[in-house]
Parts: C-alpha cells; sequence; structure tokens
C-alpha cells in the first residue's frame, strides 16, 4: 500500500513508498537487458551493503579485545566482505551507467536520503582496501575513500538542495539522519588511512547537524502527521546518529574530551534502546528494501559500545570498560542477527525476481 503526503506549500502529493524490483518511470529504463535490470535495484542496497562492511569491521574490532573466540571473525569477516561488495557493486553500476536515475531518486524524500549510504559503504570498504600488503591497492584505498568523502558531500548538498524548495515537516523521515551525519563514517574510517586532521571537521560537521536536527525530528515525530506504514522502516535510522558520532570522536581523536563522550555515550545507549523497542513493531511489516534500515544502525551501536569500552579501559574506568564490553558484545551479536537476516531476504527477492524473469 503507498501512502501519500502533501506538501504544506501546494506542490503535488510524495510518495513516500521504497519501491523494490519495480519499473521506474525514467525513459533511460527502457533500454532492455542488463542495464534496464540494474535500473530496478532499489537505493537502500547500499545501506544493506554498508552494514555488511561495517560487521565485518566490528567482529575484528571485538576480536582485537579478545572478546570472541579465535579464528571467529577472520571465518566471517571475508564472507561479510564478499557480501558487502556483492551488494554494491550493482548498486553502483547502475548510477554509473544511468546517471539521470540518480537525479530522479535524489528529489525522493526516502530514497534521496538513503542514496548516501552507497558512499558510506564505500569508506568503509576502502578501510580494508589499505589494510592489504600490495601499495598499488593500498592507494587506490585511498582514492576511493577521498572520492567516497567528496560522493557524500555532493548527495548531502544534492538531497539539501531538492528537498529545500518543497519542504514541510510531514515530508521529513528519520531517514534525513543520514546525508548530514552519514559523513561522519568518514572519521571512523580516516585512521586506516591516516587522514584524521582530515575527517576531524567532518565530525563537528555532523554533531552540529544531529544538535540541529533532532529536536526538529523529534518535533516532527510526535507532533506531526504520522509516517506512513511505506516509510515505517526508516524510524529504525534513529538509533544511528549518536552512535555514529560517538564512533566517530573516539576514532578520530588522540585525546577525546571527557565531558564530551559521557555526553554522547548515553544518548547513543538510549537511541539503541529505542530502536530494539521498536523493531518489535517494525519486524511484524511486509519486507521492503526499507528493511535495510534495521541493519547499520545496529550495526554503528554495537562499534560504538566497543569503542567506548576501549576508550575507558584506557582511561583507568575499569568497570565502565567491563559494563561496555558486555554491552557491546551483547549488540554485536543482534546486529549479526539482524544484517544476515535483512540480506536473506533480500537474496530471495532476489532469487524471486530472477526466477520470475527466466
Amino acid at each position: 500500500m503507498v501512502s501519500m503526503t502533501k506538501s504544506a506549500h501546494g506542490a503535488q502529493p510524495v510518495s513516500l513508498a521504497v519501491p523494490i524490483l519495480e519499473q521506474h518511470s525514467s525513459l533511460e529504463t527502457r533500454s532492455g537487458g542488463f542495464v534496464y535490470q540494474l535500473a530496478r535495484i532499489p537505493a537502500p542496497t547500499g545501506g544493506v551493503s554498508l552494514a555488511s562492511f561495517s560487521l565485518a569491521s566490528a567482529l575484528a574490532l571485538a576480536e582485537s579485545q579478545q572478546l570472541l573466540l579465535p579464528g571467529l571473525a577472520g571465518f566471517f569477516v571475508p564472507l561479510l566482505l564478499a557480501l558487502g561488495g556483492f551488494w554494491l557493486l550493482p548498486l553502483l553500476s547502475k548510477y554509473l551507467l544511468q546517471p539521470r536515475l540518480l537525479l530522479n531518486e535524489l528529489a525522493h524524500p526516502v530514497l534521496g536520503s538513503v542514496l548516501p549510504t552507497a558512499a558510506m559503504a564505500m569508506m568503509v570498504a576502502a578501510s580494508w582496501l589499505v589494510q592489504l600488503d600490495t601499495a598499488v591497492v593500498q592507494q587506490a584505498g585511498v582514492v576511493l575513500w577521498s572520492g567516497a568523502v567528496a560522493l557524500h558531500a555532493v548527495l548531502l548538498i544534492g538531497f539539501c538542495g531538492r528537498q529545500w524548495r518543497l519542504f514541510s515537516l510531514d515530508r521529513m523521515v528519520p531517514s534525513w539522519f543520514v546525508p548530514p551525519i552519514g559523513i561522519v563514517v568518514a572519521c571512523v574510517t580516516a585512521p586506516a588511512m591516516g587522514l584524521e586532521l582530515v575527517a576531524q571537521p567532518l565530525f563537528w560537521f555532523g554533531l552540529v547537524a544531529y544538535g540541529i536536527k533532532l529536536p526538529v525530528m523529534l518535533y516532527r515525530l510526535l507532533f506531526v502527521e504520522r509516517i506512513p506504514e511505506s516509510a515505517l522502516c526508516t524510524f529504525a535510522i534513529m538509533g544511528a546518529p549518536a552512535s555514529l558520532l560517538l564512533a566517530g570522536y573516539l576514532s578520530c581523536f588522540d585525546t577525546p574530551n571527557h565531558l564530551l563522550v559521557l555526553l554522547l555515550a548515553p544518548i547513543a545507549l538510549s537511541m539503541t534502546a529505542l530502536v530494539y523497542l521498536a523493531l518489535i513493531k517494525l519486524l511484524q511489516l511486509p519486507f521492503s528494501p526499507g528493511y535495510a534500515a534495521f541493519t547499520f544502525p545496529l550495526v554503528i551501536g554495537a562499534t560504538a559500545q566497543l569503542l567506548l569500552s576501549q576508550w575507558a579501559q584506557q582511561n583507568g574506568m575499569a568497570e565502565l570498560a567491563e559494563l561496555t564490553a558486555i554491552a557491546g558484545l551483547g549488540e554485536l551479536v543482534v546486529a549479526a542477527v539482524m544484517v544476515l537476516y535483512v540480506s536473506g531476504h533480500y537474496l530471495s527477492a532476489l532469487i524471486k525476481f530472477v526466477c520470475w524473469r527466466a
């Protein structure tokens, strides 16, 4: 069922539904064959790719803290990296071959807001490339990371520019946090590149954006028209920004301010707990590409707790380190189950589509 909202400025109603394997209206999609099929890949696929790459990083972090059985991360990490690439490469090909689709989807209040997840996935993938021994591959990783940060910035500007003209509170959904705050993934991945100083301003940008947008979003959720069911999955993204900011701050700064850490930490934990409660209802919704919103927020929540445990240990806060390590490990298990669950749904939808086409 497609729910509609109407701009307060008298614009035509805009669907907040997230299509899956449906025909786009662009004439470019009618060229047939391989290019046409790529055009039907839903934009939220980038979120599943991002979650897969990020889960691999979270498992490696947990293993470095000796929270996992030896060899467990070594077994799952290659599989998760392959899964992340499996979802990301076709999505990037879609937009490279048909850039007009990118512009069309950027105008959509939901699709446009999740497009940056592909750039975020590229950043995390780049952080793995630079860990390889080959110098050429390492340089390629830095180039990929730099290009992904630039791409995210372009998508942020494009999304804000297109939505500003038709802005109304009822068009806002929690995925609107992704363009301005998702770029903080650069801070989480910058240490692998040795580019912490380059990424640090992005943290402050994301922190200011969160401080401005959070009260507006809470007001929208509490006092404005209810989010339609077709976009309700995006509520799970409420759990990501605070955890991402915490993870980015702890990763990118040598001497984090204790007060700021202890301010972000409870917000991050509370938002993750809120998403856990919301999932009881959200998981009852019929499958849609919006299920991708259930993945990365849980992964980055676990990552933030694991990094907080590491920071607390380094600063002589043994009890806090132990508590956050337990919380991080528990969240990591939940996140892993959710990533596999959503990936399974995506694969099932893909197989059904291929069999139908055959």
